[in-house]
């Protein structure tokens, strides 16, 4: 037997204070540090109410098994931030959380979920005993195609409902779970619902998402999560070449990486170092956001993405993207929550910087859960 995320929740779910409108807070348990957002309704604008990023003072599973600390550390949020209730939208790491696209035959008789619920019985069949696995439809743009895609999540039973006990533990109420891909492309629909020339219509968007392990390269048309795909990718990948063919340490990589943005003589030099040694890499990433676009113009009818937004760890290092705008034609732009949307009157005045954090990012996804793109935002 296997279990949705939504099943495994019900236990952890108090139905008084399920029912109050307290906005929910965005919380992500990352690998370093934990994220939290919380969004509010001031009018007819969504503004940022409170946001943290607090690193762990030890491993992230230790922080997790010890009650007392993980507490003390949502408690200092509180402290510095004006966070309101208890109630979580949350996500598992991504490393904890297989997650792929599925293609399906549609079934005369049945809608797409339950084709897509028979095709994964199908393959994975005793392997689902003690997997939780919850899935996201995505919507075709051809309603006539014989096979549909989804966007499929698996993670261990046990990992699932350890992460739900710790989080109870420390005084939460989990509200929901999500998935990576869908927390940001809920941002970008927001994005594109606040700045777009065009809104109500929204931008049909790529994503790149660069993890420090992997990437993924996501389509949002519109309001339609079309497309999901991993990539070989990483910042792992560009530190690795960088000790290669530099010959320095893994610290003195990543430090070098990080201070080719900063202003001055020395840090132009070493940013050209790092855009020769790097431009391989970045030539394959280029070679497969054209293949990815390539792909959607063909389902498409010849129609391309009007915009592209960076997130995860490249956005870090626009120097390395500086030649994208150019040759894809289209606007690129980073994913900062903390430059698309206000702060309310209680927060802190933050550094936008703040706001390139992954985990961060994400939180501001998973905040924005329970809130529609609106068609009338200010």
């Amino acid at each position: 037997m296997s279990f949705s995320f939504s099943d495994l929740l019900k236990p952890y779910r108090n139905l008084v204070t399920r029912l109050t409108k307290m906005p929910r807070i965005g919380l992500y348990v990352g690998h370093e540090a934990v994220n939290l957002v919380q969004m509010e309704e001031a009018g007819q604008s969504l503004r940022i109410r409170a946001i943290a990023a607090l690193p762990f003072p030890d491993a992230r599973e230790a922080v997790l098994h010890d009650t007392k600390g993980f507490k003390a550390l949502l408690e200092r949020a509180r402290s510095i931030q004006p966070f309101s209730g208890k109630h979580v939208v949350s996500s598992l790491s991504s490393s904890e959380v297989k997650t792929s696209m599925v293609i399906f035959k549609r079934q005369k008789g049945l809608s797409d979920e339950q084709a897509l619920v028979a095709e994964l019985r199908e393959r994975m069949q005793g392997d689902l005993g003690e997997s939780v696995v919850d899935f996201m439809a995505l919507r075709h743009l051809d309603p006539d195609v014989e096979v549909g895609e989804a966007l499929v999540a698996i993670a261990p039973r046990k990992n699932v409902l350890a992460y739900l006990d710790a989080l109870s533990a420390a005084g939460l109420h989990v509200d929901a779970l999500d998935v990576g891909p869908n927390a940001l492309s809920r941002l970008v629909r927001h994005s594109g619902a606040l700045k777009w020339r065009e809104f109500p219509k929204l931008p049909n968007a790529l994503l790149i998402n660069v993890g420090l392990h992997s990437t993924f390269l996501s389509i949002i048309w519109g309001r339609r999560l079309i497309l999901d795909r991993p990539v070989d990718f990483s910042e792992k990948r560009l530190l690795e070449r960088l000790v290669k063919v530099l010959g320095m340490s893994d610290a003195l990589a990543l430090s070098l990486l990080r201070s080719m943005e900063e202003p001055g003589e020395s840090a132009e030099d070493a940013r050209k170092t790092v855009i020769e040694v790097l431009r391989p890499e970045m030539s394959a990433l280029q070679q497969e956001i054209n293949r990815t676009l390539v792909y959607m113009a063909s389902k498409t009818r010849g129609k391309s993405v009007d915009i592209i937004f960076l997130s995860g760890c490249v956005a870090r290092y626009p120097g390395l993207l500086s030649g994208f705008q150019q040759s894809l034609q289209v606007p690129v732009c980073v994913l900062n929550p903390l430059t698309l949307f206000a702060s309310g009157p209680q927060a802190a005045t933050f550094d936008t910087s703040l706001g390139l954090r992954p985990g961060i990012v994400l939180a501001s996804g998973l905040a924005l859960h329970n809130i529609e793109e609106p068609d009338t935002w200010t």
